[in-house]
Formats: C-alpha cells, sequence, structure tokens
C-alpha cells in the first residue's frame, strides 16, 4: 500500500529511445520528476522536446528503455500488459489533440466505452456517460456522432470519455491546440472545476500559454531532458 504521502507520479532517471532507421533518437533521457496528488502540472517545451512520450510513459501507454515509472505507488515496469490495462482503464484519464473519438459511435456510446471496456454493466456505463456529457454541458448533443459536433465539443466529448472511470491523473496532451479561444477557455474552465471537485491530478503538455499560467508547476523539456521546473 503506497504511503499517503508519496507523490502520485514519480519517474526516476527515465529515458526513451527509438530506433529511426540506421540511426537512434533519444526521445527522453535521465528524467526524474515527482508529481503530487491534486497537483496540476503544464509540460511545455519545442516540438520534438519529448512532451508527449513522457506522458505516454506516464501513462503506461509505452514502456521506458531505461529507468522507471511509479505510480499511485506501483512500479509499471514491474506490471504484466494485462495489469497495464488495467493502470490505463481506472486510473489515468487521456485527452488527445486529435480527439480520438470513434467515428460510428455517438457522444454517448464513446464517453460510456471505456467503462464498458472495463466491465461496467451498460446501463451503468452509459448513466454515466450521459451524466457527465451534462456536466460539460452536451447533454443535448448526446446522440450526435462525431462529424456533427464542433471541434470544441469534440474535445469535451473526448475529456467526458477521458473521465467516466474516475481516474485519479488526467494526462492531456496539447488539448486546445485544435480549439478556437473561446472553446479553449471553456475546456481549461472545466479542468479547473474538475480539479477542485474531484481532487484529480492534472498533468498538459502544452505550447498554451494561458496553460503554462492557470498550472501549479511549469516542467520545460528540451531534447528529451528536463530543463526547468518552476512554481
Amino acid at each position: 500500500m503506497p504511503s499517503v504521502h508519496a507523490p502520485l507520479v514519480e519517474t526516476r532517471a527515465l529515458a526513451r529511445r527509438y530506433r529511426s532507421g540506421d540511426s537512434w533518437i533519444d526521445a527522453l533521457r535521465d528524467l526524474s520528476l515527482e508529481v503530487r496528488a491534486g497537483e496540476s502540472v503544464a509540460v511545455v517545451g519545442p516540438s520534438g522536446s519529448g512532451k508527449s512520450t513522457l506522458l505516454g510513459l506516464i501513462g503506461a501507454l509505452d514502456r521506458p528503455t531505461s529507468g522507471t515509472v511509479h505510480l499511485d505507488g506501483r512500479d509499471l515496469s514491474r506490471l504484466r500488459s494485462r495489469d497495464l490495462a488495467g493502470v490505463r482503464q481506472r486510473t489515468v484519464g487521456f485527452v488527445f489533440q486529435s480527439f480520438r473519438l470513434l467515428p460510428h459511435l455517438t457522444a454517448l456510446e464513446n464517453v460510456a466505452l471505456p467503462a464498458l471496456l472495463a466491465g461496467s454493466l451498460r446501463g451503468e456505463a452509459l448513466a454515466r456517460a450521459d451524466a457527465l456529457l451534462a456536466r460539460v454541458g452536451l447533454g443535448g448533443r448526446r446522440t450526435h456522432r462525431p462529424s456533427h459536433l464542433s471541434a470544441g465539443e469534440q474535445q469535451r466529448v473526448a475529456t467526458a470519455r477521458a473521465l467516466v472511470n474516475e481516474p485519479r491523473l488526467l494526462l492531456a496532451d496539447e488539448p486546445t491546440g485544435n480549439l478556437d479561444a473561446e472553446s479553449a477557455r471553456t475546456l481549461l474552465a472545466l479542468f479547473d472545476e474538475l480539479r477542485g471537485e474531484r481532487q484529480l491530478t492534472l498533468m498538459i503538455a502544452t505550447h498554451d500559454l494561458e496553460i503554462a499560467r492557470r498550472s501549479d508547476r511549469v516542467v520545460a523539456l528540451r531534447s528529451g531532458r528536463l530543463d526547468t521546473v518552476s512554481a
């Protein structure tokens, strides 16, 4: 059982190397970081600095080349693929810049899907999805498919989907990148409200200075390394 004082996220000497043709790319190098429960952290840096790679490793979407990721006291490198899937389903929620909604499903079905995959009964999953869509202001759009939703609406559906299993950690990769200014402000206000209501821990990879200003801490990466950390 993890200590109540332990960080929710802890990386130690984290590294991720990819092969590209005949050469190697060091996406992350020797990165150590702690994130406390309930904290909001903006991860900034130029394109190619390792922001998305870091979120993917913390969220158990990928495995490091070396180093460790501890999430809620568990060493992800020691977990089997089935257990990692459970971490992704129950502990972590993901919001992607490209939304990644399934085009043939309605907004309600898209939001309910992670709950169904985690073993919830259909009626329970749909009820939770319906409540979340209402919470993000899309109760009247539950039967619409993604092609009939604006970019801002699709991002709110994606956010509701990320929250349907009540994760402790929300990872958002450039969540405002495809949004207009008004939709971006609406989404950031929603993140703030959810943190207050649920003690949600939030990590956002971003180029958006407004997100950085609203965060508890800013973590800057450069060429795969930790550059600076500021409050």
